[in-house]
């Protein structure tokens, strides 16, 4: 058993959202889990299920260095017979495989009794024993779903529906990963964080919408079959701005969304790297110094889904460079999954018809939805800076701890030339860390670039004792909480597409994974309303804009 070769970027993740808990703390506590998957007959035979399962052991064997997969005993007469204990041997090797594929040195083990947590898909309830102490509540969760409904309950099983619709199975399996993480971690959490299924321990169901983008603790306030998936959907032509964590879940439903049609365009410039390999779902050791792009057309292409037929292209560039060689500038819809707001901004300043956004953050993922002409606000509202905002040098000094005036100049004279950092620049940046330079020295002929992502973004130096405080990117997300953006943004498209929801939802939509609580029955509030920019100084207030968009999509004064 050993973690994975990307464990530096696991942890600095993991670090991100525990209190007191060091890469050490981090790496032993791991060591001594064990994480578990168990399935029953119908889980085995329910396309929803599978999709969960799939997604469960992607989302878990980023982290553990051990995981349980296997049938439930209580559900063993099911599986008696030579054909469908054969089948279900080839769901348990697959998944065994799609572990290994992403952490070769992984252990998987057989059997689910002892388990530290343990994730259950299906209708068959486990018996006590299954978990290694006497509070089940906390250690023991039933996932699945039902079309675009997720579930989780710690108290009886939920079942997974026989549709293709992979929106509610995937939510599924991002609840069930926060869930797990949760109660593995348990003692370095803060005491208000919580499912209010794990931390609280008070039992429960919570359901939730992808479509309507509801949360409730009564399963039947979102009956099966209220959403259907739709005979057809044509996304006509529709452009993925990145292909990065979020980018990754969102080719993982749309390549699983039946019924599916149109051209899907997929616009990234980067490489997978090793680190990437800690969150993206798509990704695995042997796409590592492949583009992004390549990995994300071969999934679609690989994927069998009934009627989905949409013809996915690749373009290894950046979104400027792509406008710049694209013929046409008429954008009919466009997915956001970027990391900064200057990137989100240029996007929306090509005035695509209709635009969808994703993001992680410490306290929330979530979605939001835009149009340019109307009175909700556009991206570049959400995103228009208030204030004066750093550089990106001054951003490097600051992760760095280079605080003299010298020292900055020092730093953007490397981002300009791209030139070695050097060992003395590295033994400088290792001292203020107190950590010792000798693993660092294998950047001293890289650019500073590299060395920020490699050892900082990297969790390098956060494994060597340097802390989180400056050295911590400005994002660190768990794989569940990239995956579960993804998944919304794509249900966003599908559901725009399908004229599935009415009435239309407010501008956001947010949810913490860490913090789910619901009282009694009522809705959780996770759409919020937003505005335009106050001042008036945003690109969907200018006349000159607003004309040029009422021109490309030939709408009427």
């Amino acid at each position: 058993m050993a973690l994975a070769n990307f464990f530096d970027k696991a942890a600095l993740s993991a670090g991100s959202l525990l209190k007191n808990a060091n890469s050490e703390a981090i790496r032993t506590h791991l060591l001594s889990r064990v994480v578990g998957i168990a399935w029953d007959y119908s889980a085995a035979t329910s396309p929803e299920a599978r999709s969960t399962l799939d997604l469960c052991v992607d989302l878990l064997a980023r982290l553990y260095p051990r995981i349980s997969l296997a049938p439930l005993a209580a559900d063993s007469t099911n599986f008696a017979s030579g054909e469908l204990a054969g089948k279900q041997h080839a769901l348990r090797e697959r998944l065994s495989n799609r572990a290994s594929g992403i952490n070769p040195l992984i252990e998987i083990d057989s059997k689910i009794q002892g388990a530290t947590a343990l994730l259950v898909i299906g209708q068959t309830p486990t018996e006590p024993s299954y978990v290694s102490e006497t509070s089940i509540l906390q250690q023991q969760f039933y996932i699945g779903s039902q079309e675009w409904l997720a579930s989780i309950s710690n108290v009886d099983p939920v079942g997974s529906g026989q549709t293709e619709n992979p929106y509610g199975a995937g939510a599924a399996a991002c609840f069930g990963a926060s869930a797990v993480f949760q109660a593995v971690f348990r003692d370095f959490l803060d005491t208000d964080t919580g499912t209010g299924l794990s931390a609280r321990g008070d039992g429960g169901t919570l359901c939730f919408s992808v479509v309507d983008l509801k949360l409730t603790r009564d399963a039947l306030a979102h009956p099966a079959g209220e959403r259907t998936e739709p005979p057809y959907v044509s996304i006509g032509e529709t452009f993925l701005v990145g292909v990065g964590a979020i980018g990754n879940a969102v080719v993982w439903a749309l390549s699983r969304t039946p019924s599916l049609h149109g051209t899907l365009h997929f616009i990234d410039p980067e490489m997978v790297d090793l680190t990437n390999v800690q969150r993206y779902v798509l990704s695995h050791q042997g796409a590592v110094g492949r583009t992004k792009v390549e990995m994300a057309t071969e999934e679609m292409a690989a994927v069998t889904t009934t009627g989905n037929d949409v013809v996915a292209l690749g373009h290894p560039e950046s979104w400027a460079a792509y406008l710049n060689e694209r013929a046409n500038y008429r954008l009919e819809r466009v997915l956001l999954a970027l990391d900064s707001a200057e990137d989100r901004i240029a996007v929306q300043a090509a005035l695509p018809r209709w635009i969808a956004n994703a993001w992680t953050q410490p306290e929330n993922l979530g979605v939001s939805r835009h149009t340019f002409i109307g009175d909700g606000p556009c991206v570049a509202c959400l995103y228009h800076p208030t204030g004066p905002t750093k550089n990106r040098d001054q951003l490097y000094a600051e992760a760095l701890g280079c605080t003299t005036v010298d020292e900055l100049m020092e730093v953007r004279v490397l981002l300009h030339s791209g030139g070695p950092v050097g060992r003395a620049f590295i033994e400088r940046i290792a001292a203020r860390r107190s950590i010792e330079p000798h693993e660092l020295f294998r950047f001293e002929n890289a650019s500073l670039d590299e060395f920020y992502v490699g050892a900082l973004c990297g969790g390098l130096v956060f494994r060597l004792g340097g802390g989180l405080a400056n050295g911590r990117p400005a994002e660190v997300p768990m794989a569940f909480q990239s995956a579960l953006a993804g998944i919304l943004l794509a249900a966003e498209l599908v559901s725009d597409a399908g004229g599935l929801r009415a009435p239309r939802l407010p501008a956001r939509s947010e949810i913490d994974l860490l913090r789910l609580t619901v009282d009694g029955n009522t809705v959780a509030e996770v759409n919020s309303p937003a505005a335009k920019l106050s001042s008036g100084r945003c690109l969907c207030q200018d006349e000159v804009f607003l004309r040029a968009y009422s021109e490309k999509y030939a709408l009427r004064e």
